[in-house]
């Protein structure tokens, strides 16, 4: 049974007994979303949370008159033959993951009238489902190739309007990927939202946009991520993997002995950065991403000498901002990077056991 037609008849039978306009979710629904074949196992709709209550037995009985039989109470389920049917409720779209489901885009096809979701919308829920505990159990690997999919699908423009205006959906714990003295970063698809913890997190990204415009002109942005917008909260730049520690702990690239991670004109790059940029901390390998080559490109590279010595030290010294230090953590007992305030700070945990 092709499981698009037969949601149009659901659809269409909903629609003419119970006035409801489903939205057509899940695998289906992204498949219809992106024409790109998916293969579904089921059907997902969402209804109004109404009819999963006070008229739930309207709602069975409509379904039954056309074959389903409830197999699960809890989750909502029907089944027809080898057809499973699954139903939510729709006012759960904007708790879960942001979508406003008020501002839906209508669909009639061949007498059905239903709710399409859009690319940015799916793509707010299959990031969210990642976070489910159930999910990522049974389905990460499913969920993680959709949210592929979409990043490919969506255009960059479009992408960037969407993490620009609901960055704070997308920074959460399980997108978390780093964090500095001023910066916190996240990563969604190919993109990293870094999220300015001072302002002196915003005059690091600034320079990173200003920067890399300038290396752009000179042809040698392959060496840097591209900082594609920054503003006062936030700035957003291409993802790249993050260069492994060395015994748990960032170190200073060798010029000699790290010659295979060295891209061509890496030279002339840190000539230019120290002396036209004051860029500070150049060789910190924690700066760093891997290109697809598995050569060294700048992810961290908005810091000068001189805002690190008139105001970054200031701030350290006076327990503002924090100072790494490697030590055992007093909580789990491994040797980590701490982040410590002042000279006054006893708070030997490391960020993994709660401390910021």
């Amino acid at each position: 049974m092709e499981l698009y037609e037969e949601f149009l008849k659901v659809t269409g039978v909903l629609n003419q007994r119970l006035s409801i306009t489903p939205v057509l979710y899940g695998s289906l629904g992204l498949q219809r979303a992106t024409n790109y074949k998916l293969n579904p196992e089921d059907i997902d709709i969402l209804v109004p949370q109404v009819f999963l209550q006070e008229r739930w037995q309207e709602l069975q009985s409509t379904l039954a008159s056309i074959g389903y039989q409830l197999v699960d109470e809890n989750e909502h389920e029907f089944k027809k033959d080898s057809v499973n049917v699954g139903i939510a409720y729709i006012e759960d779209l904007k708790p879960f993951a942001g979508v406003d489901y008020s501002s839906l885009e209508i669909t009639n096809h061949h007498g059905a009238r239903f709710y399409m979701l859009s690319l940015t919308d799916y793509l707010k829920v299959y990031h969210q489902s990642l976070q489910d505990g159930y999910r990522r159990t049974k389905k990460n690997k499913k969920d993680q190739q959709k949210l592929e999919l979409l990043g490919g699908r969506i255009q960059r423009e479009d992408m960037l309007k969407e993490l620009v205006h609901n960055w704070k959906h997308y920074c959460n714990k399980d997108s978390f990927i780093g964090i500095g003295s001023t910066r916190k970063a996240y990563r969604v698809l190919d993109y990293v939202i870094k999220v300015n913890l001072h302002p002196i997190g915003y005059q690091q990204s600034k320079a990173e946009y200003d920067i890399y415009q300038v290396m752009e002109e000179r042809g040698l942005a392959e060496l840097f991520a591209e900082t594609y917008y920054v503003d006062e909260a936030i700035s957003i730049q291409k993802y790249y993997k993050q260069v492994e520690t060395r015994a748990g702990q960032s170190f200073e690239i060798d010029l000699e002995k790290d010659q295979s991670l060295l891209p061509p004109k890496y030279g002339e790059v840190l000539h230019l950065l120290d002396t036209v940029f004051d860029s500070f901390d150049l060789r910190d390998s924690s700066n760093y991403g891997l290109n697809a080559d598995n050569k060294l490109i700048f992810i961290d590279y908005g810091m000068t000498k001189a805002l690190y010595e008139s105001e970054w030290v200031p701030l350290a010294e006076a327990g503002v901002l924090p100072q790494i230090y490697v030590e055992p953590c007093i909580v789990c007992g491994e040797e980590k990077e701490l982040r410590m305030y002042g000279d006054d700070d006893s708070d030997k945990r490391c960020y993994e056991c709660g401390k910021e």
